[in-house]
C-alpha cells in the first residue's frame, strides 16, 4: 500500500515529456556518439558515470524510463529504512515512516530529473550500510565480515553521488540516538560509523583527485576542492542549508518554520530514558553536519536540493521515531503508525504539487514554447536564441537550478536543447544579443512568466 501511495504521488512525472536543462546536453552529447565517463569520473562519481553512459544509451532520449528508473530506486529505499525502524517502532509504523523520509526535497529532485535516477541507489546502498552496522552485536567483538559489507556498501554509494551518500548518518540516528544502549555498546556503535563513514569519505576523496589526474588536466573539480573560509561556510551551512532541510518537505522555506521543525526535531531526540537524554540530543546534533559533510567541507557555496539527503532523512527519522516512542508510552500500540501516517497525509501532496508545478509543468510548457518558435525551421537554418531571465519561469517559485529555474537560462542547454528538438547543429546557434543573420530564425525564450500556473 505505501509503495501505492508513491508511485501514486511520483508516477505523474513518468506520464510527462519533458526534459531539464542537463537532460538537453547530455542527450546531444551521448547522440553524438560521446562518452560522459570522463567528465562525470572527473568529480570522483565513476559508478554513477557508467550508469548514466549506458542509461542514456539504452533510452534512446525516452527520459521517462530514467525517471521511471529513479522512482524504483525511491521504492527500493523504503526497504532498509523500514528494517532499521521496525525493532523501535513496530513493522506498520516503519512502514510509514520510510515513505515520509523519501518524500523530502532531496528525493523529490531524485525523481524529477532523470539524469538523477541513479542516485535512490546511492542513497539505498549508503542506508543498507546503516542497517547492517545497526544489525552488529556490539556487547561482543564484532567479526570483520559485517564492517567490510557496510564499508563496501558505503563506498560504492560515494562512488554514484557523495551527497546521497550522507543517508548513512541520518538513518544512523536510529542506532546511534534512539536504540537504547550501555555507554560502551555505543560508544561501539559510534566508533564503527564513523569508520565506516570516514573511510568512504577517504574513498570519494581518492576518486576526484584520480579523476581529474586521468580524465582531466590534474586538478581538482571546483565543487570538490576544499573550502578555507571555515566562518563564512558556517554562516552559510546555518543561514541556508538548515532553514532549507528543516523547512521539512516545502520548497519554500521560511526561518520561522525551520525554527519550529528544529524545536520539535530536538524535543524528538530526548525522548527515551533520562540516563541518557543528553547524549541523544548531542548525538543527534553532531550528526547534522556528517549528514552534509561532502559539501560542507567544498569550497562550492550552492545549496542545492539534491545535496541534502542525509539531512532530509535525519529529520524526518529523528521526528518520526520520536514522536512515536512518545505515544507508545502513553497510548495503545495500534497507534503506532498514528504519526508517520499523518506525517504522509501532509507530505504527499505538498512533493505532488511541488514535482508537478515547480518541475515537470514548467518544463513542458517551456518545451513546448521553445518547439512552436522551431517549426519549420530549417537543416541549415541559423538560430538566434534569446534566453529567458533567472527568474523568468511558467513556475511560480524558483529555486536553484531545481525547482522552477527555465532550461534555456543555463548556457550549457541553450543549443543542446535547439540540437534535440530540431536535429540543428547547435553550432549554428547563436545566444543572447544576437543579430540575425539573414534568415535566421529568431526564437525568444522571455515571457515564460507569461504561462505561469497559479
Amino acid at each position: 500500500m505505501v509503495w501505492g501511495l508513491l508511485v501514486a504521488t511520483y508516477g505523474p512525472l513518468l506520464a510527462l515529456r519533458y526534459l531539464w536543462s542537463d537532460d538537453y546536453f547530455m542527450v546531444a552529447e551521448i547522440a553524438e556518439g560521446h562518452s560522459l565517463l570522463g567528465w562525470i569520473s572527473h568529480v570522483g562519481r565513476p559508478l554513477y558515470g557508467v550508469a548514466l553512459q549506458v542509461g542514456l544509451s539504452l533510452v534512446h532520449g525516452e527520459m521517462r524510463l530514467l525517471r521511471a528508473a529513479g522512482l524504483l530506486g525511491l521504492l527500493l529505499l523504503t526497504m532498509p529504512l523500514t528494517a532499521l525502524c521496525a525493532p523501535l517502532v513496530g513493522r506498520a509504523a516503519a512502514t510509514w515512516l520510510s515513505a515520509v523520509v523519501v518524500l523530502g526535497t532531496a528525493f523529490q529532485v531524485y525523481v524529477s530529473f532523470s539524469i538523477c535516477f541513479a542516485f535512490p541507489y546511492a542513497a539505498t546502498l549508503s542506508a543498507a550500510a546503516a542497517l547492517v552496522l545497526s544489525r552488529i552485536d556490539f556487547s561482543a567483538p564484532a567479526g570483520w565480515r559485517p564492517l567490510a559489507l557496510a564499508a563496501g556498501l558505503q563506498c560504492a554509494a560515494m562512488l554514484i553521488y557523495q551527497p546521497a551518500a550522507t543517508v548513512i548518518a541520518g538513518a544512523s540516528v536510529v542506532s546511534l540516538v534512539f536504540a537504547e544502549a550501555p555507554t560502551a555498546v555505543w560508544r561501539r556503535r559510534a566508533a564503527a560509523f564513523l569508520a565506516v563513514f570516514g573511510l568512504s569519505c577517504g574513498v570519494a576523496w581518492v576518486a576526484i583527485q584520480a579523476g581529474g589526474l586521468v580524465f582531466g588536466d590534474g586538478s581538482t573539480y571546483a565543487r570538490a576542492a576544499v573550502s578555507h573560509d571555515v566562518v563564512g561556510k558556517l554562516r552559510w551551512f546555518t543561514a541556508e542549508v538548515l532553514v532549507n532541510a528543516f523547512s521539512a518537505v516545502t520548497a519554500r522555506p521560511s526561518r520561522a518554520l525551520a525554527a519550529t521543525v528544529l524545536v520539535a526535531w530536538s524535543l524528538a531526540l530526548l525522548q527515551g530514558t533520562a540516563e541518557h537524554r543528553l547524549r541523544r540530543l548531542l548525538t543527534g546534533v553532531a550528526l547534522v553536519p556528517l549528514a552534509y559533510l561532502p559539501n560542507l567541507l567544498a569550497s562550492d557555496f550552492y545549496a542545492s536540493y539534491r545535496t541534502e539527503a542525509g539531512l532530509d532523512v535525519l529529520i524526518a527519522l529523528g521526528l518520526g521515531l520520536g514522536a512515536t516512542q512518545w505515544l507508545q508510552r502513553r497510548l495503545d500500540s495500534r497507534w503506532n503508525a498514528a504519526v508517520p501516517m499523518v506525517a504522509l497525509a501532509i507530505a504527499a501532496p505538498i512533493a505532488l504539487s511541488q514535482t508537478l508545478r515547480y518541475v515537470a509543468l514548467p518544463a513542458v510548457a517551456e518545451r513546448q514554447h521553445l518547439t512552436e518558435q522551431l517549426v519549420g525551421l530549417g537543416s541549415t537554418q541559423a538560430v538566434c536564441l534569446i534566453p529567458p531571465g533567472e527568474m523568468d519561469s511558467a513556475s511560480p517559485v524558483v529555486r536553484y537550478d531545481e525547482f522552477g529555474r527555465a532550461s534555456t537560462f543555463a548556457d550549457w542547454a541553450q543549443g543542446h536543447a535547439v540540437e534535440v528538438l530540431t536535429g540543428v547543429a547547435r553550432e549554428r546557434v547563436a545566444v543572447g544579443d544576437c543579430v540575425a543573420a539573414a534568415g535566421a530564425r529568431v526564437v525568444d525564450m522571455r515571457g515564460l512568466h507569461l504561462a505561469r500556473l497559479r
